[in-house]
């Protein structure tokens, strides 16, 4: 027969691990947004440094080592748009579990 005591602390124990479970998803959600955030607005800010720079054919450097502006700022643009792309699917895989209050699949940081 169980113990009165020991299911208390069972109880206790999972909902501290639903708890912490939570905390966790809300974290995920949290960085998702600003990572989105975050890379949307540098590459909005990009856009018209980007399309100046292949409109007016604007080099860089000096005498014989002149190269062209526009290949390195529409790889930040694009740089920028695919990371705001992967942390909105992130978002999205976050707020789906949280809908079907599961653990998001495969977003762990481990290296």
């Amino acid at each position: 027969m169980p113990r009165p005591e020991a299911e208390g602390a069972l109880t206790h124990q999972t909902r501290k691990l639903r708890v912490q479970h939570l905390l966790h998803q809300g974290q995920g959600r949290r960085r998702a947004r600003v990572g989105l955030v975050f890379f949307a607005i540098i590459c909005w800010g990009s856009l018209e440094g980007a399309g100046h720079a292949w409109s007016s054919n604007e080099f860089e450097g000096e005498g014989a080592l002149r190269v062209p502006v526009w290949p390195a700022r529409f790889v930040l643009v694009l740089g920028t748009a695919l990371a705001a792309f992967n942390y909105l699917l992130l978002l999205v895989q976050h707020l789906a579990s949280a809908a079907r209050g599961t653990a998001p699949q495969g977003t762990g940081t481990s290296h």
